[in-house]
C-alpha cells in the first residue's frame, strides 16, 4: 500500500514540474528567452557571451576585451566608450588673436520654399568660388574641439553586432571556446574594433581651419563709413596670418591615432602687408538711378531702405544680403503701408516700395563688374526699370545678394532725394581701364492671355498678357561695343481678366462687352492690346559718387507719377520697356493712359494709388502684417 502511495506522489510531482514548464501551451523557458531577445534595438539584452576586442583604442593594451553578455545596446556603447577619454583640440596660434574677427560662415538656404510677396518670378543663382561655403566645422576664434572620431566607429560596430544578434547570426562558439570563456585563459574575440586611418579626416579639418582662421593683410582699404562726414574711412596697414594646413593635418592625424587628449598648436606664419597706399585708386565704379512715384509713404520706405544700405563696407570675398542688411521692414522702424502685390493681389504692405532700392542696387552692381549670387525677378513686369533688370525682395521670401569678387574692400552709397533712388559702388576698379558693362533687354514675346474670371461684384478688367524678355550684356571698350553676350531671360505673369456675370471680354479689342452671352463671343483666343509706349532712354547720368564725386542730373519722367493704373489695365497703354540701359541712366516711368489702378506690368511695390485694389478704385484693400512683404 505504501508503494502505491509513493507512486502516486511521484506522478503528481512530475505533473507539477511539467506544468511549471508550460504556460498557456507555450514552453516557459522558450518564452523567457524570447522576452530577452525580441528586439535588439529596443533595449533588449544579449543573452550569450559576445566578446569585443577593443585593443585598437589608444592605451587599451593588448587583448583588451569586453563581454557584451547581459548588456543592452546603450549599455554596450557606454561600456566601450568608457575605455578612453576624448578632448582633442587644435589651438589658434595667431599672435594677434585679440584683433581677429571670425568670418560669417554662410548657412545653406532653401530658396525653393520662399513664400509671401512676389515669390513667383524667375530665379537667377550663381555659385562663386567662396572658400567659406565649403566650411562645415564651427570653431571658435581661439580653438577647435575635434569631434570624437573613435565613438563613431564604436557605434558602427555595435550596430552590426546587435543586428547579427537580432537575426540570429552571432558567431557560433566551439565547446573549447565556451569553456575558456569561464576561465582565465585567453579567448578569441567574436568581434574586433578596427579604427581607420584618420589622415583624410584630419586633412579636411586642417583645410577648413586654415580657411576660417586666415587673416588677410590690410593694405589701406576702406574699413568703415563716417556718417557725419558722409565719407568712407581708410584703414591702416596690418599684417595678416596664414596657416600651414599640411603641417596641421599631419599633427592632427597623429593625435587622432594615439593621443586623444592633445592640444595641438595650429602651425602658421605672419603675412606682411603691402605698404603702398591704394587710396588714390578708389573711385565710383558703378552707379544707377531710378525714378520713384509721388506716393509719400512709398517714397519714405525707399528712403529708409536706402539709408539702411548706405555706408555698407564689404571686404574681399564677402557677400551682401539685402534682407540681412536692411532687416525686417516694420512700422516701428518708420516703414508704412504702400501698394504691393502679394500672391497676385494688390495689398497695402508695410514697406511696399523697397524693391526699387534692391533693383537699383542690382544695376549698379552689374555695372561695377561684381557678381550677383542670388536674384529673383518680379512676378509682374516692373515699371521703374526695364523688365529683366529687376531684383525683387520680401522679408521671409526673395532676397538679393552679391559678392565682392574684387581684391579690395568696396563701399555702397544709396540715397533717396526728390523722387529719385540712387546707388553707387565705391572701390578699386574691377573691370579693365576703359571697359564698361551694361544691359540691353528686349521683349521676345507676349504670353497668352489667361481665361477670364467671372465675378459677381466689383469692376471688370481686361487683364494683361505676360511676357518673356531676353537680356544681353553689352561690353564696351573706350565707348565702342566689343561684345554682345546673352546674359539671361525673364518671364513675367499677366493679370487675369475679370468679367461680371453676364458680360464677356472681346479678346480682339480687350474690351468688356456688357450683357453679352457666351454664345455671342468669338471662339478664337486672342491677345490683349500690345505695348504702346516706349521708355525714353536717358544719357549717362551717374549715381552718387564716392569721395570727391558728384551726381549727374537725371532726365524727367515721361509719365505722371501721380497717376496709378489698375491691375486690369482698362484701356491703358503699356510701356514696351525695350532698349539698353546705359551706365548711370535714370529709367523713366512708362507712359500712362486713362485708367484708375496699378498698370498691368506694375509689380509688387510700384503702386502709388493707395485706393486702387484688385477691382479698381474703391475696392477693398488688405494691410499685410509686417511678417510678409
Amino acid at each position: 500500500m505504501m508503494g502505491l502511495v509513493l507512486a502516486v506522489l511521484l506522478i503528481v510531482a512530475a505533473a507539477l514540474l511539467f506544468g511549471r514548464g508550460k504556460k498557456g501551451g507555450e514552453d516557459v523557458t522558450e518564452a523567457a528567452v524570447a522576452e530577452e531577445s525580441t528586439d535588439a534595438f529596443g533595449g533588449d539584452r544579449i543573452s550569450q557571451d559576445v566578446f569585443v576586442d577593443y585593443s585598437a583604442i589608444a592605451g587599451a593594451g593588448e587583448n583588451a576585451q569586453l563581454n557584451l553578455s547581459g548588456m543592452t545596446r546603450s549599455e554596450a556603447g557606454e561600456a566601450l566608450k568608457s575605455k578612453y577619454q576624448w578632448s582633442l583640440k587644435v589651438l589658434n596660434s595667431n599672435p594677434n588673436l585679440d584683433k581677429f574677427e571670425m568670418p560669417n560662415i554662410p548657412e545653406t538656404e532653401d530658396t525653393a520654399s520662399e513664400t509671401g510677396a512676389d515669390a513667383e518670378g524667375t530665379v537667377y543663382e550663381v555659385t562663386v568660388d567662396d572658400p567659406l561655403a565649403a566650411v562645415k566645422i564651427r570653431p571658435t576664434k581661439s580653438e577647435f574641439a575635434v569631434p570624437d572620431a573613435v565613438g563613431g566607429e564604436i557605434d558602427s560596430l555595435l550596430d552590426r553586432i546587435f543586428q547579427d544578434y537580432e537575426n540570429g547570426a552571432l558567431p557560433v562558439k566551439e565547446e573549447s571556446e565556451s569553456t575558456a570563456a569561464d576561465s582565465s585563459e585567453a579567448r578569441t574575440a567574436d568581434y574586433t574594433l578596427v579604427l581607420p586611418d584618420f589622415s583624410e579626416l584630419a586633412a579636411d579639418y586642417a583645410s577648413q581651419l586654415a580657411t576660417v582662421w586666415e587673416v588677410k593683410p590690410k593694405n589701406g582699404d576702406i574699413v568703415s563709413y563716417d556718417k557725419d562726414n558722409d565719407s568712407f574711412v581708410f584703414g591702416g596697414f596690418e599684417d595678416g596670418y596664414a596657416y600651414d594646413k599640411d603641417r596641421i593635418a599631419q599633427d592632427l592625424a597623429q593625435a587622432m591615432k594615439n593621443d586623444y587628449t592633445a592640444s595641438i598648436q595650429a602651425a602658421g606664419a605672419v603675412v606682411e602687408g603691402v605698404s603702398q597706399s591704394v587710396k588714390d585708386q578708389y573711385k565710383t565704379i558703378g552707379s544707377f538711378t531710378t525714378k520713384t512715384t509721388a506716393n509719400e509713404v512709398r517714397n519714405k520706405n525707399v528712403r529708409l531702405a536706402a539709408a539702411a544700405v548706405n555706408g555698407t563696407v564689404l571686404r574681399p570675398g564677402e557677400e551682401f544680403s539685402f534682407n540681412g542688411t536692411v532687416g525686417e521692414r516694420t512700422e516701428a522702424k518708420g516703414y508704412g503701408p504702400a501698394g504691393a502685390y502679394n500672391n497676385g493681389e494688390v495689398v497695402q504692405e508695410i514697406g511696399g516700395g523697397v524693391c526699387q532700392v534692391s533693383s537699383t542696387l542690382f544695376n549698379a552692381v552689374y555695372r561695377a563688374g561684381l557678381t550677383t549670387t542670388y536674384r529673383r525677378s518680379h512676378t509682374f513686369e516692373p515699371s521703374y526699370v526695364t523688365p529683366g533688370c529687376d531684383a525683387t525682395v520680401s522679408w521671409g521670401g526673395p532676397d538679393y545678394k552679391f559678392v565682392n569678387n574684387s581684391s579690395h574692400a568696396i563701399g555702397i552709397r544709396a540715397s533717396y532725394y526728390n523722387r529719385e533712388c540712387s546707388v553707387s559702388i565705391y572701390g578699386v576698379p574691377v573691370l579693365e581701364d576703359g571697359v564698361t558693362w551694361s544691359m540691353d533687354s528686349q521683349k521676345i514675346k507676349d504670353l497668352p492671355l489667361e481665361e477670364p474670371q467671372i465675378i459677381t461684384e466689383g469692376s471688370p478688367s481686361a487683364g494683361s498678357t505676360g511676357s518673356e524678355w531676353e537680356v544681353f550684356k553689352i561690353i564696351r571698350k573706350n565707348g565702342e561695343t566689343v561684345e554682345r553676350v546673352r546674359d539671361h531671360t525673364a518671364l513675367y505673369k499677366g493679370h487675369r481678366p475679370t468679367v461680371l456675370a453676364g458680360g464677356l471680354i472681346d479678346e480682339e479689342s480687350a474690351e468688356i462687352i456688357p450683357g453679352a452671352s457666351e454664345s455671342e463671343s468669338s471662339s478664337e483666343s486672342g491677345e490683349a492690346a500690345g505695348p504702346g509706349a516706349t521708355d525714353e532712354q536717358a544719357g549717362p547720368g551717374g549715381g552718387p559718387a564716392g569721395p570727391g564725386g558728384g551726381t549727374s542730373a537725371a532726365p524727367k519722367t515721361t509719365a505722371s507719377d501721380e497717376e496709378a493704373l489698375g491691375p486690369g489695365g482698362g484701356t491703358a497703354a503699356q510701356s514696351s520697356h525695350s532698349g539698353e540701359e546705359a551706365p548711370g541712366n535714370v529709367v523713366t516711368a512708362p507712359a500712362s493712359g486713362d485708367s484708375s489702378g496699378p498698370m498691368p506690368g506694375d509689380e509688387e511695390d510700384d503702386i502709388s494709388d493707395d485706393s486702387a485694389g484688385p477691382g479698381g478704385p474703391g475696392a477693398a484693400q488688405v494691410v499685410v502684417p509686417t511678417s510678409a512683404e
